[in-house]
């Protein structure tokens, strides 16, 4: 008992407690067969244009989409390289790509597709039961994100690359029959597909691109056009449907519902409820972008990859609203340009930014041949939709930037003016950065209000030279029964900072909850250093402060740790698998630019163990890095300290 009111009201102090008493209402409505009566599901032969659309030929009155019908953008065919080889491992071999991962390839079969199977573990889902009459997690279908994936329709941008580069109809004819494929295997509220909103959006943006590259084509027959224009009806039905939900979950998916909404408002005029998608679509859009995104651009999810989606999510809004000459209240692209300025400062010269937070491989506009990891794409098409301004200097990143905007950005000039990055504090979300001349950090130090997803106060992530030297392992995977590794990866023992007693900084509730969220402060943050301290081992008797000195040959990190009783702490430092050697308390590993050190020393005894660990830099995939332990048994006050010499300057 005492347990559960504590989770109550941990939940209670994360989400306010109307939310709380409607999240109950809701859930007793999905009990009773609410939603089921209300959304009863239907066969697509039930339905004709008529009951969605005020006319009989509705695709003569499209809205402007971001390109022409089959007007495709002049790219480079260079910057193309993987397009035609991921389209045709479709066409030839069934196989999906999974969560951005080039690697990670599942064969579903083509053109008969499987859409319920996880290719992984074999494992199916057959319930076609309403939606509302599903649960996300389940033992026996295993992760529920392995059967979204196909359904998301990221393959469709894949073909329409392949088709910009080559022309081949091949491409054309398997968007409409995965299509059709798709249609006649998940018929309108059943089974998994239509589960969650977000997955919906996700779906009819990609629908939307496929149906205007391949518009002009001889594949696209009327036929085919007034199925995909009742999909994407019953799509937005779906999404409206269900809307309050994602608002209630304080997350991007209510940013990408709203989206589909303006989407579909925008494109499909004649749709009986656009001026209803409209309206519930701006408010939402709205609230999002000032309420979401903090006064300093960092986000309320405590992740870089969610902010990222949800920054894709409203260029779908600025790029469609400017192709057909809409408004937007100028509160939203004002709240843009701090996201955009705080993930700019947060990247390395290579385009990746620090693997914070939850990372569930969801990559919305996967529209150049750039890595999952690299933030160039977006943030350089965003700098153009705000400003009409290049972000970097012309590379593959640009392709982006030329689907969503073609002939005006290549119009534009091609020179770029970015900011100097420097050393900044986003203290509104917690993130402080120190920069020198050849390497650079980011701090976590940050008092929880909503949702945190790992346990990681004081965690340091450290750049040098373009190589992520010191580094956060990610998330790997939201459910993960037989093995639990999902709860690792969340833990204070998968950070760059000091473990107590083998516990995590906060109480691990349900699911994705936290109990007992912790405080950070930051004592002195300046160009060259950082003094902060968090509460989250106050119910262990410890008190940790970390201080961080940033200089250009040699960094230095201590940890301060106040103690009342015996307590063992472990300080781990996590670095790439390259050579490394443990020679007594200094371990030197060879870098791409010359041997690096760091150099463990205590005013305790200490051990220390390099050992083999694993991380995650895409959903559900696991590669190894190195962990430096560091364990001292305390009885007083003591001070770890990390001496990192940096590689040699190259002459």
């Amino acid at each position: 008992m005492l347990s559960k009111l504590k989770t109550i009201r941990a939940i209670l102090s994360q989400y306010s407690l109307g939310d709380c008493l409607w999240r109950l209402r809701y859930n007793r409505r999905k009990a009773r067969g609410q939603f089921e009566r209300d959304f009863p599901a239907f066969a697509w032969a039930d339905k004709s244009l008529s009951d969605s659309f005020t006319t009989a030929r509705p695709q003569d009155a499209f809205g402007s989409f971001l390109f022409a019908p089959g007007e495709l953008p002049a790219v480079e065919a260079a910057w193309r390289t993987n397009a035609i080889e991921r389209a045709d491992a479709l066409i030839e071999r069934g196989e999906f790509e999974y969560f951005s991962a080039p690697a990670l390839r599942g064969t579903l079969g083509y053109p008969d597709v499987d859409w319920f199977v996880n290719p992984f573990t074999d494992q199916r889902d057959t319930n076609m039961a309403h939606w509302s009459r599903r649960g996300d997690f389940d033992p026996n279908r295993g992760d529920i994100k392995y059967l979204w994936e196909p359904s998301r329709f990221g393959w469709v941008y894949d073909l329409a690359r392949a088709y910009a580069v080559s022309g081949d109809a091949k491409y054309p004819e398997a968007f409409w029959t995965l299509l059709e494929s798709w249609m006649d295997a998940n018929p309108p509220m059943l089974g998994p597909a239509w589960q969650c909103g977000q997955e919906t959006a996700i779906r009819t943006f990609a629908i939307c691109f496929g149906l205007w590259a391949f518009r002009p084509h001889p594949a696209t027959t009327d036929e085919r056009v007034e199925r995909a224009l009742g999909l994407l009806a019953f799509c937005g039905d779906r999404i409206a449907s269900n809307i309050d939900y994602a608002r209630r979950q304080h997350s991007n998916h209510s940013t990408s519902e709203a989206a589909g909404l303006y989407l579909l408002s925008t494109l499909l005029p004649t749709l009986k409820r656009a001026k209803e998608f409209r309206a519930t679509a701006e408010r939402e859009l709205l609230y999002d972008a000032t309420h979401h995104i903090k006064p300093d651009g960092s986000y309320l999810q405590h992740s870089l990859n969610y902010l990222r989606l949800a920054m894709h999510d409203f260029l779908w809004v600025v790029a469609l609203a400017k192709a057909n000459g809409q408004t937007l209240d100028p509160k939203l692209p004002a709240a843009l340009r701090t996201s955009r300025d705080f993930l700019y400062q947060l990247q390395d010269e290579t385009g990746r930014v620090v693997n914070y937070g939850a990372n569930d491989g969801a990559l919305l506009c996967p529209w150049s041949g750039c890595y999952y990891l690299d933030y160039r794409p977006m943030l350089g098409a965003l700098s153009f939709a705000l400003d009409n301004t290049r972000l970097y200097p012309p590379g593959p990143w640009d392709e982006e930037a030329m689907w969503f905007f073609g002939n005006d950005f290549l119009a534009a000039p091609a020179t770029a003016n970015p900011p100097a990055r420097t050393s900044h504090q986003f203290s509104a979300g917690g993130y402080y950065t120190l920069r020198t001349s050849r390497a650079w950090a980011m701090l976590r130090c940050h008092t929880y209000r909503s949702r945190p997803a790992q346990a990681d106060q004081l965690h340091l992530d450290l750049w040098v030279d373009g190589l992520n030297l010191l580094r956060d392992m990610g998330s790997f995977a939201y459910y993960d029964p037989p093995l639990k590794r999902n709860l690792k990866f969340s833990s204070t023992a998968m950070h760059n900072t000091v473990e107590i007693d083998g516990q995590n900084q906060m109480i691990k509730g349900p699911r994705f909850y936290w109990i007992r969220l912790s405080k950070g402060h930051v004592e002195r943050a300046d160009e060259t250093s950082l003094r902060a301290s968090h509460d989250g081992y106050a119910r262990l008797g410890v008190g940790h402060t970390r201080e961080v000195q940033a200089g250009d040959t040699c960094w230095v990190v201590r940890d301060h740790l106040a103690v009342c009783g015996t307590h063992t702490a472990v300080l781990r430092w996590f670095l790439p698998k390259l050579p490394a050697t443990l020679d007594g308390n200094t371990l030197t590993i060879e870098t791409p630019s010359g041997p690096a050190s760091l150099t463990i020393t205590a005013d305790a005894p200490i051990e220390l163990q390099l050992r083999e660990e694993q991380e995650s830099l895409t959903y559900g995939q696991l590669s190894p890095v190195w962990v430096l332990e560091t364990t001292a048994q305390l009885s007083a006050d003591a001070t770890l300290e990390t001496t990192l010499q940096l590689p040699p300057l190259s002459e």
